[in-house]
């Protein structure tokens, strides 16, 4: 089993850049932080005490931020980068929140029969991510 770093950022308009130290996000009376259902940033985001604006999925979310039902959007960092790409307007502010290690599991014996396979959803892992030299710091797990 290798893991993947995954850096999880919050999103802000551009014209209501919100004040992220690292530690503390400061929401004003209404505000919310738009989060996916069934992420762990939705019990993350409750665990700071943060009014959140839960969606079904990443598309979701990002459209109500869009359109303002969300003042934040706490998401991961490669997804919100591609996004940003296809329709740039939010701000990324910094430092991320939270770095996650996401597994991306092989059986040994999956990897036998399948070892290009598993080595391509690796490089394409690496090569989508945000941060790529954290991301491609696979660790293999014995």
């Amino acid at each position: 089993m290798s893991t993947l770093e995954v850096d999880f950022v919050l999103l802000s308009h551009p014209d209501r850049v919100g004040s992220w130290d690292g530690t503390e996000l400061k929401l004003a009376e209404g505000d919310s932080v738009g989060v996916v259902r069934d992420s762990s940033m939705l019990s993350f985001a409750r665990s700071k005490g943060w009014a959140v604006e839960v969606s079904g999925s990443f598309d979701s979310a990002w459209s109500k931020f869009l359109r303002g039902r969300s003042r934040y959007l706490l998401a991961a960092a490669p997804a919100a980068d591609q996004r940003m790409k296809m329709e740039p307007g939010p701000v990324m502010l910094q430092p991320p929140v939270v770095k996650l290690h996401m597994f991306l599991a092989v059986s040994r014996d999956f990897y036998v029969r399948h070892t290009d396979f598993v080595h391509a959803l690796w490089k394409t892992a690496c090569e989508q991510a945000y941060d790529r030299v954290a991301a491609c710091k696979l660790r293999r797990q014995k």
